[in-house]
């Protein structure tokens, strides 16, 4: 990867897809299907074809796509944390051969685990995409993360930051995203065309694979302590159908390679205002009395989530819980006039997105 890498692009109507069967990756799909005529092969971790095919029709299945449209999907058994994401030599040249673009959506989602043991999906994963798509000349299509941007800082984040002057991330999963972004950055500087996606949480349907993201863990600890933390953060989060639609908008337009995209929430709101949207809304107590709540239920619980937050708390009275304010202005320049636009953030919002209503409900249910 040493050598200048060749700016020729391909021309065809394939593309390969990893994260089908993920939040971001599912509605990718589905979006892709519907609005292009692509052959899109979806590398799908699974030990055989029959497993993976498995995997992504019950994932569509809820979306009645059809026939004709599944006839363009290629479900393809990977395992990205492998070299070549273990296909043989001569199956990753025909993929890379075949290509005009590659969706890198796949990550290892997990906020408690060390950076050694997310780097080989997470970083090696990239570096596989890296060079199929420099090996057929397509152009990579990469979902990083606002993760690679530290909390603590009151800044505004903007498109165009070098993520190179971020120097103290907290987590294993946000390292392993800011050198997985660092590695296409250096990529570009070599030749290659790729374009970065910075989602912030997304929210949506969701069939198969990890049903509980961070926010909702934190949505269900909220409901069995009947509080709020009262911290000074803002509630950035966007649909997995708006993120698909923007990233397939986007990566259709020329003038994308080289650049990085915010999937941020252009109107975000105050955890405060929030909770005011929920049907019955709960109370804010202070972070520390919130904290001390939830580890003495998780002694005596088995709930998952209370677990998860505890063993992720560990040390958070002393962290800057500020997330920093994204800019999104490119994002909302360049999709200006595509009609794709970013549902607002209100009591409509939460109605609509079934994990989110049904946490919701959840949350006040037993008030």
């Amino acid at each position: 990867m040493s050598k200048p890498m060749h700016r020729t692009q391909r021309v065809s109507n394939a593309v390969v897809l990893t994260g089908a069967t993920g939040h971001l990756g599912s509605a990718l799909l589905v979006e892709l299907l519907k609005r292009t005529t692509d052959r899109i092969h979806c590398l799908i971790r699974s030990v055989s074809r029959q497993e993976a095919e498995a995997r992504l029709l019950k994932v569509l299945q809820p979306h009645n796509i059809q026939a004709d449209l599944m006839r363009r999907v290629v479900a393809v058994p990977a395992d990205l944390s492998r070299e070549q994401f273990g296909l043989s030599p001569s199956a990753f040249a025909s993929l890379a051969g075949d290509i005009r673009a590659a969706y890198h959506c796949a990550a290892e989602v997990n906020f408690i685990a060390p950076y050694e043991k997310l780097a080989a999906s997470n970083v090696g994963g990239v570096r596989e995409m890296i060079r199929l798509a420099t090996a057929g000349g397509a152009i990579l299509h990469y979902v990083s993360s606002v993760a690679v941007f530290p909390y603590g800082t009151s800044r505004i984040v903007r498109e165009d930051d070098d993520v190179a002057g971020v120097t103290t991330l907290t987590g294993g999963y946000a390292q392993s995203k800011w050198t997985s972004e660092r590695m296409v950055w250096k990529a570009i500087s070599r030749g290659l065309r790729a374009v970065i996606y910075r989602p912030a949480q997304i929210v949506g349907r969701h069939v198969g694979g990890q049903p509980h993201d961070l926010f909702h863990h934190i949505l269900r600890a909220c409901e069995i302590l009947r509080a709020v933390p009262d911290i000074d953060a803002r509630i950035d989060m966007v649909t997995s159908e708006y993120a698909a639609s923007a990233i397939r908008c986007l990566s259709a337009q020329e003038s994308s390679p080289g650049k990085a995209f915010h999937l941020v929430h252009p109107e975000p709101v105050s955890l405060r205002d929030f909770v005011e949207l929920f049907p019955t809304p709960l109370p804010l107590v202070p972070l520390e009395i919130w904290l001390g709540r939830m580890r003495r239920e998780a002694e005596c619980s088995d709930d998952p989530s209370l677990h998860f937050i505890s063993m992720l708390a560990q040390g958070l009275e002393r962290t800057d819980l500020t997330p920093p304010a994204f800019d999104c202005s490119n994002t909302i320049a360049s999709l200006h006039g595509t009609g794709v636009i970013c549902p607002p953030l209100d009591r409509q919002f939460i109605q609509r997105e079934p994990a989110l209503s049904e946490t919701t409900r959840a949350a006040v249910g037993s008030l």
